[in-house]
């Protein structure tokens, strides 16, 4: 079973809002992972996410839909939806470069 999911979409159109109620609208599981306004609403498991996304994007075309998704295991991804089409993006994290100057004594937080 896969984890629960955070998911906050962005909408690359000026009618977002409207194309958000349209995927809600016709989309149970997405009604129950975001808000009105592309915010994540809860954790869950949105079973066929890239299915019904992939779907929706082609009946809305040269519309760029943009997921960020977060499992409950600290995994975070993007997903790119359009026309059709599917990009998944992997979050890349980077550390700066250890640096002397930066050393200071340990000090609890109260």
């Amino acid at each position: 079973m896969t984890n629960a999911i955070w998911h906050t979409l962005t909408v690359h159109t000026q009618n977002e809002e409207e194309i958000i109620a349209l995927l809600l609208a016709e989309n149970e599981e997405a009604a129950d992972a975001l808000n009105p306004d592309g915010g994540a609403a809860t954790w869950v498991h949105w079973t066929d996410r890239e299915k019904d996304l992939t779907e929706f994007s082609r009946k809305h075309p040269g519309i760029l839909f943009e997921i960020y998704c977060e499992d409950d295991e600290t995994n975070t991804w993007k997903e790119y939806y359009q026309d059709g089409l599917l990009q998944v993006a992997d979050a890349i994290i980077t550390y700066r470069p250890f640096d002397p100057a930066q050393l200071k004594p340990y000090s609890p937080q109260l």
